[in-house]
């Protein structure tokens, strides 16, 4: 991609996006090549905020809201310690629980139960099965799941299913989300045509970046569809330049992903504030953050001696 990006102006971002996927043959490949190209385009974004001297949320329409709900992410264990984490977090002021299923049927079952029992009423359960069923027994589980009050059940089938997207979610008493499914604004428009989901879960990282984000929100929203903002393990400065899209979508959710709190460090020089689950936009110009240098210099050395460690030898070495 370099040489489609290096010696241009910030601003042509459009430019460069549909130079990067048709020039230089990325369309072949969308999936994977939108997770690497986002960094560019974050870093596109935040020089253009930088030079406006505005945060980028005002740069995308505004903010809709100056602070974003976020989810509390379950992770496996006993179902005593899943119970007595997910307590905690809603004592610390989280709303939406979220944990993942598809691997164990009747433990699954057993899991959510226990967590419907220990939370209440109150608080919001998403499951995120992960593409582990076939559509008939997505439809027969989810039944079981339906005395617990799940607020959305996520991507139940295989991503390339999207018929069979479509009947469980016709035959589904509970909402039906879709992430693998809608990884990007091509898959987002066939779910929508089918009608194979209740929202829609994806990211910068699988859309192509913020402005590709924003526009697979505005298709949703046509659709009716709310907009949920999937994370994978991202630093701050990803989540940061998240917040500063979705904080201006009409159509988000609550409880949108971060798994931030699972990482041993980050490179921001001050670390990411949430209160109650929810996390504040920063006031400064671009994504609004400020890195720590030393720690950039420490993990940047640290990645190159781990690449070459697990680098494989090229043909004829």
């Amino acid at each position: 991609m370099t040489p489609l990006v290096v010696g241009r102006a910030p601003y042509e971002i459009e430019a460069i996006t549909a130079d990067v996927y048709r020039r230089g043959k990325w369309h072949n490949a969308r999936a994977f090549a939108n997770q690497a190209f986002t960094g560019i385009e974050i870093a596109l974004w935040d020089l253009v905020g930088k030079l406006c001297d505005q945060p980028l949320v005002n740069l995308f329409g505004g903010a809709v809201r100056e602070e974003v709900d976020f989810f509390f992410y379950l992770q496996q264990g006993s179902i005593e310690q899943m119970v007595a984490e997910a307590s905690r977090a809603v004592h610390d002021g989280y709303h939406v629980i979220y944990v993942k299923i598809g691997t164990d049927d009747d433990r699954d079952v057993e899991t959510v139960r226990s967590l419907r029992e220990a939370l209440g009423p109150g608080p919001k359960l998403r499951v995120d099965a992960n593409e582990a069923w076939a559509p008939g027994a997505a439809v027969a589980m989810i039944c079981r799941l339906v005395p617990f009050g799940i607020d959305f059940v996520e991507q139940p089938v295989g991503s390339r299913d999207l018929d069979g997207l479509a009947r469980v979610r016709a035959a589904s008493p509970i909402p039906i989300a879709a992430n693998q499914s809608a990884f990007t604004h091509f898959d987002v428009l066939e779910v929508i045509k089918r009608q194979a989901a209740d929202l829609i879960v994806t990211g910068p990282h699988q859309a192509g970046g913020l402005l590709q984000l924003k526009k697979i929100a505005a298709m949703a929203e046509s659709a009716g569809l709310p907009i949920n903002r999937h994370a994978v393990g991202e630093l701050g400065v990803g989540a940061l330049a998240g917040l500063q899209v979705i904080a201006s979508l009409p159509n988000l959710t609550d409880g949108n992903q971060t798994h931030h709190r699972l990482l041993a460090d980050d490179v921001l020089a001050e670390p990411l504030q949430f209160s109650g689950g929810r996390l504040s936009l920063p006031p400064g110009p671009g994504i609004g953050v400020t890195l720590d240098d030393d720690k950039v210099e420490r993990y940047a050395s640290l990645y190159d001696r781990e690449e070459q460690f697990y680098n494989f030898p090229t043909h004829g070495e």
